[in-house]
């Protein structure tokens, strides 16, 4: 914690004006300094132990630190703790309490659990609960359930039946606390539980990035949000899918059809196989073109209790739409448990199947209905549905051409074979989840945070390039962007075909700026150019849903928002996202060298600014309303984007942002709208939007209402169980929103979330000031936004190198060292306030009180001086007042 030398109201009126460099137009003719430390001020410690904050760790493996409680029969409970050397035993005499052990790993992590089983009696069922925070923890684990991906609960039963290591088979991703009970007679010992990590495996030297300063507080914020974007990171092939490969042969038990990655050309072909159905059905593939375009064919055991019972489906999907062709009978049984041999032969229109040597039928294309269409060529796979209690062995996979060369053989005993297939729920590109636990998805809207983060710690911009391109391959053919995919599903590469929209229209807006946000850090035009079309068609989108008024309108299909209400009609978040996302097509316009269409967005833009003011801004109570039917509101988004997207006239802003401290604030943070609450919404802080007021007071120069929202809003996340992660969403008196999201339940609410990480760009944009001005850093500027914190130091990563920042301030001085990496050009911005102000640069005077020492040199603007640098080096910038 820190001391403020102002109030957050009266620094909402009293701004700092520190300048936003667009491009860099001058250059000094002083040339760069030799070393660190000469404009003779000490910057804070030498070599400061940054590193100490670090949460993340690349051990491959997370072990219990700390033992909560135990009850029932539970001897040397203390074992677990020993990293595999325990002797652990829980016995259930079925007369006594269950014995229940609860661990703590010590921090919040994540991954696909183990135990190690060193003896056992009477089978009996062990089962493993798990959570974020303690309050939440009980047999059955917290209430997050994750979406689509990872462990389908938050706890796990298994049938001990023989001493060995017992693996789990998904992710239970975001964890602090396990509950490990035994539920049924018996007794077990443990040698060790344990966690396989699977958060993204970085440690201190893996971090491009840094931030440390005078502030414990900050420092812990900035790693907090940087160790909760490693927690939602998977690297690709990421372990815990609905397949494995074991004992000889693959286990398939669901998440849809997987498909071999080569053969997406053949036409026709042989393929055959062994199977054992262990539940419901055995599902296999031909003609895999994509996930919307198959041939599925189900074979059904002898009691299947979800299909015909002992037969053979035959299924078309087009377009994702699954047609039935055919129920065919087969006349021996299918067995349950036994080994099954199948051969299906695809022969131009026709499709034939065998079962152990028998011939079932076949079906014709060229006798589809109307509207079906046939699939011409693809791959083999297979296909099983977790949520109907599917579970299958294969094995001996073999397709021959009708020539009798083999396309594919393998007996898929080998589990490195897994890496031929697409299987699902196996992620195949480096992506960015926004929950750890729960929303186990790729979020269009999250990104928006949490790709800055990324930016600024890891560097590792193939993660938000990957969930950039996966998104993005799933557009509709009107041009919307469905905003939210599994990370396990396939690219596709044609928009999907269909009208109706899905979710949210903001989240489909997201992917324009965030691509262009990718864009200004890395400079990576190939990839904006592999996604143009993509702009062009959800801009198109776009301007269809623009009304008379000239606003952008939401409906029923896709007016969800961001703090999970349908929000509809024409309101000013959307229509401000829809401004932003316009310019930041023109962006990415002119990155290709479209002037034409960058000019049309352009336009666009202002003519929605001027809507947006005309019939949102309220003159009552000078800031935006909800929207044009919801009035006399304060709307923490709508406000919020309205300044920071530089919508509202300058003249407004103060008004905007004093309105918002006074009806918002609730000493823990902002709420998400004013009280009492209007009709759909859930009064709650947000600290997704709650990042964006961040950055917006950030970049007004209110940095005194900044580090106070920061305090309270994020401080006490480093603190509270779980502790060093960042939390979803928050009650008025700042403890972790219950009953969860939409009232799912306590314990639902993620407490490693994406979306609340930006408080980690946050301090290394505006506190040490670092950003850029052309794509890829070719232009920086270094603007630091000091406040009342002694001391900061930290670096940035770019596509040239590291930038990095040093500075200190005291009574009457500040000292500023960058070193900018070679064949770059910048800006340096310092702050001069107090009587007659001399800048120094290198040791040389570059400013004073009656004028620069040049032109080009250095320039005044409010409460800074600008200093233009061209190429990479050391810049020691020393500023001085009292004469």
């Amino acid at each position: 914690m820190w001391s403020r030398r102002k109030s957050r109201r009266a620094s909402s009126t009293a701004r700092l004006s520190f300048v936003v460099v667009l491009a860099v137009t001058a250059a000094l003719s002083i040339g760069p300094a030799h070393a660190l430390g000469g404009n003779g001020f000490p910057l804070g410690p030498g070599n400061p132990d940054w590193q100490r904050y670090v949460e993340s760790s690349a051990a491959p493996l997370d072990h219990p630190v700390g033992l909560v409680s135990t009850s029932g029969a539970v001897t040397d409970p203390d074992g677990l703790l020993a990293k595999g050397n325990g002797a652990t035993t829980l016995t259930d005499t079925a007369t006594g309490p269950a014995p229940s052990i609860v661990l703590d790993y010590g921090k919040d992590i994540g991954g696909v659990p183990e135990f190690g089983i060193s003896a056992e009696t009477g089978t009996p069922t062990l089962k493993a609960g798990y959570a974020e925070a303690l309050e939440f923890l009980t047999p059955n684990g917290d209430g997050g359930r994750p979406f689509e991906s990872g462990d389908s609960a938050r706890s796990d039963s298994y049938r001990i039946g023989a001493p060995g290591v017992l693996s789990n088979e998904f992710i239970q991703g975001g964890e602090r606390y396990q509950e490990i009970t035994l539920t049924s007679p018996g007794s077990v010992t443990l040698s060790f539980a344990r966690i396989r990590s699977t958060v993204y495996p970085a440690g201190a030297a893996d971090y491009a990035g840094y931030f440390v300063s005078s502030s414990d507080q900050l420092n812990r914020l900035w790693y907090a949000g940087a160790y909760t974007l490693d927690e939602n990171m998977l690297p690709p092939n990421s372990p815990g899918g609905y397949w494995s490969i074991g004992n000889g042969y693959l286990t398939d038990t669901g998440g849809d059809a997987g498909l071999l990655k080569a053969g997406r050309d053949w036409t026709d072909y042989t393929m055959s196989f062994q199977t054992r159905i262990n539940g419901q059905q055995a599902g296999f593939v031909v003609r895999g073109a994509s996930a919307e375009a198959r041939y599925l064919l189900i074979l059904d055991d002898s009691v299947d209790k979800v299909g015909p019972a002992n037969s053979l489906q035959e299924v078309v999907f087009t377009a994702g739409v699954a047609h039935t062709i055919a129920d065919l009978p087969i006349s021996a049984p299918i067995l349950p448990g036994s080994w099954h041999s199948v051969r299906t032969v695809v022969s131009g229109s026709t499709v034939s199947t065998s079962v152990d040597g028998v011939y079932v039928g076949s079906f014709d294309s060229t006798g589809f209905p109307a509207g079906v269409g046939a699939i011409p060529a693809g791959t083999v796979g297979f296909r099983e549905d977790s949520g109907i209690g599917e579970a299958t062995d294969f094995r001996d996979l073999t397709v021959t051409a009708p020539d009798g060369r083999v396309l594919y053989r393998d007996p898929l005993a080998d589990p490195a074979r897994l890496a031929d297939f697409q299987a699902p729920g196996v992620n195949t590109g480096s992506l960015i989840l926004d929950g750890a636990k729960r929303d186990r998805d790729v979020w269009e809207g999250d990104l928006s945070v949490s790709g800055p983060t990324l930016l600024y710690s890891l560097g590792a911009t193939d993660y938000l390039r990957d969930s950039l391109r996966l998104l993005g391959s799933y557009q509709l053919t009107s041009g919307f962007i469905e905003g939210r995919r599994a990370p396990g599903d396939p690219l596709n590469t044609d928009p999907l075909p269909g009208e109706v929209n899905q979710y949210s229209a903001s989240y489909s807006m997201y992917f324009v700026p965030n691509l262009a946000t990718y864009y200004t850090y890395t400079a990576d035009t190939a990839f904006v150019r592999q996604e143009w079309p993509v702009v062009q068609r959800e801009l198109a989108w776009n301007a269809r849903q623009v009304d008379a008024q000239g606003l952008f309108e939401t409906n029923a299909s896709d007016g969800n928002n961001w703090h999970y209400d349908d929000q509809t009609g024409a309101q000013t978040y959307y229509n401000v996202l829809y401004y932003h996302a316009l310019l930041s097509g023109a962006t990415l316009a002119y990155a290709v060298g479209d002037g034409a269409d960058a000019a049309t967005y352009r336009a666009r833009a202002a003519a929605v600014k001027t809507a947006v003011n005309t019939y949102l801004f309220n003159p009552a109570t000078g800031v935006y309303d909800i929207s044009t039917t919801q009035r006399g509101y304060v709307a923490q988004d709508a406000n919020t984007f309205a300044v920071r997207y530089g919508v509202a006239a300058p003249d407004k802003v103060p008004g905007i942002l004093a309105a918002m401290a006074r009806d918002l604030d609730t000493g823990n943070g902002d709420l998400d709208v004013s009280s009492p609450a209007p009709a759909g919404y859930h009064q709650v802080i947000g600290p997704f939007m709650g990042s964006y007021e961040l950055w917006t007071r950030f970049a007004d120069g209110d940095t005194d209402g900044a580090l106070d929202l920061l305090s309270r809003e994020w401080g006490r996340m480093t603190t509270a169980d779980p502790g060093g992660v960042l939390w979803e969403v928050m009650n008025t008196d700042g403890t972790v929103h219950t009953p969860g999201i939409n009232g799912t339940g306590d314990g639902a609410t993620s407490l490693a979330h994406g979306w609340s990480t930006g408080p980690t760009s946050a301090l290394s944009e505006y506190v040490l000031g670092i950003t850029p001005t052309s794509p890829g850093y070719a232009d920086w500027q270094v603007a630091p936004q000091p406040g009342d914190l002694a001391w900061a130091q930290g670096r940035a990563p770019t596509p040239h190198g590291p930038l990095t920042v040093k500075w200190s301030q005291g009574a009457g001085r500040f000292g500023l060292d960058v070193t900018a990496p070679p064949g770059t050009s910048g800006t340096i911005a310092v702050p001069v306030t107090g009587p007659d102000p001399v800048v120094r640069m290198n040791g040389a005077v570059v400013w004073s009180a009656t004028g620069s020492t040049g032109a080009r040199q250095a320039n005044r603007v409010g409460d800074t001086v600008r200093l233009a640098v061209a190429g990479g080096g050391d810049y020691q910038v020393q500023v001085t007042t009292g004469g």
